[in-house]
């Protein structure tokens, strides 16, 4: 890549927030119906695809309060 060439990253490397975050109107909406209805939700895909992205998205707009456990640190039982 040359100096007058800027790389520009067209997928967040982290949870998309803003304008970072693109529509997925068609996850949203029942995910939005079932927060809103107390139905227990599975999301399930392979790692960076948006999962916890659509789900606070969604969590926002249904203007419901939550909160966020990260497991991701825990490799064991005993941690």
């Amino acid at each position: 890549m040359h100096d007058s060439e800027k790389y520009i990253p067209y997928f967040p490397r982290g949870i998309a927030k803003g304008k970072e975050f693109c529509n997925r109107v068609s996850e949203r909406e029942p995910l939005i119906k079932n927060i809103n209805t107390h139905q227990h939700t599975l999301l399930m895909s392979p790692s960076r695809y948006g999962k916890t992205s659509v789900v606070r998205y969604a969590a926002a707009e249904a203007g419901v309060m939550y909160s966020e456990v990260d497991l991701f640190v825990a490799v064991d039982a005993k941690r």
